[in-house]
């Protein structure tokens, strides 16, 4: 729930998927109970630096909504569809392998138009690019996950928050969630906001700053 924090640096989820299936993987706290504070916020903005495991949990999160909630479609975009197969697309398919979910039985994947499909739920989640912004103009979305911030363009932010504009099933809220590794000359820093560095602020766009340290399976140190 909003403003409930779970100490234990690891969350152990108890959702099933469609009864059948036992969602048994952590989740990490640092990121889980920033979601659960701003679940009536329409924008959650992560950034830090890289093998902070924000992308990871908001990956987590977003794949289990599309195994829980009814009927939502999620957008899962990147700037260049290169970066969307190597990155994004797989990180999803391994978090719905480890988690026990099963291709036909669980979801199906159409590879060609880069969707997957909960069988339990209806939801559907779809890989996007801007290679050609142009594309997504007429599509509707519950959630919105923009990663790598900033990769893209303003104009590009703008098309992208334009398409979360389908409405719930379930009465809940559409959301975008925007994660990005930050740069001092970034575009992403005057725009919609400045971000502040205090997670817990109150503000229309939440902000969550992690490191390394955030994570519970820190990166391999690199060989000396």
């Amino acid at each position: 729930k909003p403003g409930q924090d779970d100490m234990a640096d690891n969350i152990a989820d108890p959702s099933k998927t469609g009864g059948k299936l036992v969602i048994t993987t952590d989740r990490t706290a640092h990121f889980w109970n920033f979601f659960r504070r701003n679940v009536d916020k329409q924008y959650l903005v992560l950034y830090g630096g890289s093998g902070g495991g924000k992308s990871h949990s908001v990956d987590q999160y977003l794949t289990e909504k599309l195994s829980t909630e009814k009927n939502c479609k999620i957008a899962m975009y990147r700037k260049s569809g290169s970066s969307l197969k190597a990155s994004i697309m797989d990180m999803v398919l391994e978090i719905l392998s480890v988690e026990g979910y099963r291709e036909d039985v669980d979801y199906v994947f159409n590879r060609t138009n880069r969707v997957i499909t909960a069988l339990n739920t209806g939801s559907s989640m779809h890989f996007k690019s801007l290679d050609n912004p142009e594309k997504i103009k007429s599509t509707k979305f519950n959630y919105v996950n923009m990663e790598e911030l900033t990769e893209f363009t303003l104009q590009d932010f703008l098309m992208c928050q334009n398409t979360l504009r389908k409405e719930s099933d379930v009465g809940a809220i559409n959301q975008m969630f925007i994660t990005f590794n930050p740069t001092a000359t970034s575009w992403c820093w005057k725009y919609p906001t400045p971000l502040p560095n205090d997670p817990h602020a109150t503000t229309p766009y939440p902000p969550n700053h992690s490191t390394h340290q955030n994570t519970p399976h820190p990166p391999t140190p690199p060989p000396h």
